[in-house]
Protein backbone atom coordinates (compact mmCIF):
# COMPACT_ATOMS: atom_id res chain seq x y z
CA UNK A 1 0.00 0.00 0.00
CA UNK A 2 3.27 2.75 -0.23
CA UNK A 3 3.80 2.63 -3.57
CA UNK A 4 1.39 5.00 -4.35
CA UNK A 5 2.85 7.23 -1.63
CA UNK A 6 6.31 6.54 -3.19
CA UNK A 7 5.19 7.64 -6.84
CA UNK A 8 3.70 10.76 -5.61
CA UNK A 9 6.84 11.73 -4.11
CA UNK A 10 9.28 10.78 -7.04
CA UNK A 11 6.80 12.76 -9.44
CA UNK A 12 6.15 15.71 -6.99
CA UNK A 13 10.36 15.78 -6.64
CA UNK A 14 10.30 15.70 -11.16
CA UNK A 15 7.93 18.36 -10.84
CA UNK A 16 9.89 20.93 -8.00
CA UNK A 17 13.25 19.90 -10.37
CA UNK A 18 10.74 21.06 -13.69
CA UNK A 19 9.81 24.17 -12.01
CA UNK A 20 13.51 25.27 -10.87
CA UNK A 21 14.61 25.10 -14.37
CA UNK A 22 11.22 27.41 -15.65
CA UNK A 23 12.14 29.72 -12.98
CA UNK A 24 15.80 30.00 -13.36
CA UNK A 25 15.67 30.49 -17.44
CA UNK A 26 12.57 32.84 -17.03
CA UNK A 27 13.14 34.96 -13.88
CA UNK A 28 17.00 34.06 -12.91
CA UNK A 29 15.87 32.42 -10.16
CA UNK A 30 18.81 31.39 -7.79
CA UNK A 31 18.07 27.73 -7.51
CA UNK A 32 21.30 26.37 -5.64
CA UNK A 33 20.16 28.81 -3.42
CA UNK A 34 16.75 27.64 -2.93
CA UNK A 35 18.19 24.02 -3.13
CA UNK A 36 20.94 24.67 -0.45
CA UNK A 37 18.98 27.00 1.94
CA UNK A 38 15.46 25.39 1.92
CA UNK A 39 14.85 21.85 0.01
CA UNK A 40 18.25 20.02 1.90
CA UNK A 41 17.56 21.11 5.25
CA UNK A 42 13.77 19.69 4.45
CA UNK A 43 14.57 16.76 2.72
CA UNK A 44 17.10 16.02 5.78
CA UNK A 45 14.85 16.63 8.57
CA UNK A 46 12.19 14.49 6.86
CA UNK A 47 14.52 11.94 6.29
CA UNK A 48 15.54 11.63 9.84
CA UNK A 49 12.11 11.91 10.95
CA UNK A 50 10.91 9.25 9.13
CA UNK A 51 13.74 6.31 10.06
CA UNK A 52 12.79 6.27 13.68
CA UNK A 53 9.51 5.22 13.58
CA UNK A 54 9.74 2.98 10.17
CA UNK A 55 13.00 1.08 12.10
CA UNK A 56 10.65 1.04 15.26
CA UNK A 57 7.76 -0.42 13.21
CA UNK A 58 8.89 -2.94 11.22
CA UNK A 59 12.01 -4.02 13.55
CA UNK A 60 10.62 -4.25 16.89
CA UNK A 61 6.81 -3.94 16.91
CA UNK A 62 5.95 -6.17 14.56
CA UNK A 63 2.26 -7.28 15.44
CA UNK A 64 -0.49 -4.59 14.36
CA UNK A 65 -2.61 -3.23 17.86
CA UNK A 66 -3.93 -0.56 19.13
CA UNK A 67 -0.60 -0.26 21.65
CA UNK A 68 1.66 -0.46 18.40
CA UNK A 69 0.07 1.92 16.54
CA UNK A 70 -0.46 4.83 19.86
CA UNK A 71 3.72 3.87 20.27
CA UNK A 72 4.34 4.43 16.59
CA UNK A 73 2.35 7.94 16.38
CA UNK A 74 4.26 9.30 19.66
CA UNK A 75 7.87 8.13 17.69
CA UNK A 76 6.77 10.04 14.84
CA UNK A 77 6.11 13.17 16.82
CA UNK A 78 9.08 12.91 18.97
CA UNK A 79 11.66 12.45 15.75
CA UNK A 80 9.66 14.94 14.10
CA UNK A 81 10.16 17.58 16.67
CA UNK A 82 13.55 16.68 17.09
CA UNK A 83 14.58 16.46 13.86
CA UNK A 84 13.06 19.87 13.36
CA UNK A 85 14.88 21.43 16.57
CA UNK A 86 18.32 19.94 15.49
CA UNK A 87 18.80 19.86 11.98
CA UNK A 88 15.66 21.84 10.24
CA UNK A 89 16.19 25.42 12.12
CA UNK A 90 19.30 27.31 12.71
CA UNK A 91 20.62 29.25 16.05
CA UNK A 92 18.77 32.00 15.46
CA UNK A 93 15.48 29.64 15.52
CA UNK A 94 16.64 27.83 18.23
CA UNK A 95 16.89 30.41 20.29
CA UNK A 96 13.09 31.73 19.75
CA UNK A 97 11.88 28.29 20.23
CA UNK A 98 14.08 28.08 23.77
CA UNK A 99 12.70 31.83 24.77
CA UNK A 100 8.68 30.86 23.87
CA UNK A 101 9.22 27.82 25.77
CA UNK A 102 10.51 29.40 28.92
CA UNK A 103 7.58 31.82 28.80
CA UNK A 104 4.91 29.27 28.33
CA UNK A 105 6.29 27.17 30.91
CA UNK A 106 6.75 29.65 33.66
CA UNK A 107 3.25 30.76 33.34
Amino acid sequence: PEIPYILFALVYAILIGVRLIYLRREMFFPSMMYIKQTLLPTMSTTLLALVVPIVVKYVFLNEDTIGTFLLTIMLCILSTVLSIYFIGIDNTERLFVRDKLRRILKK
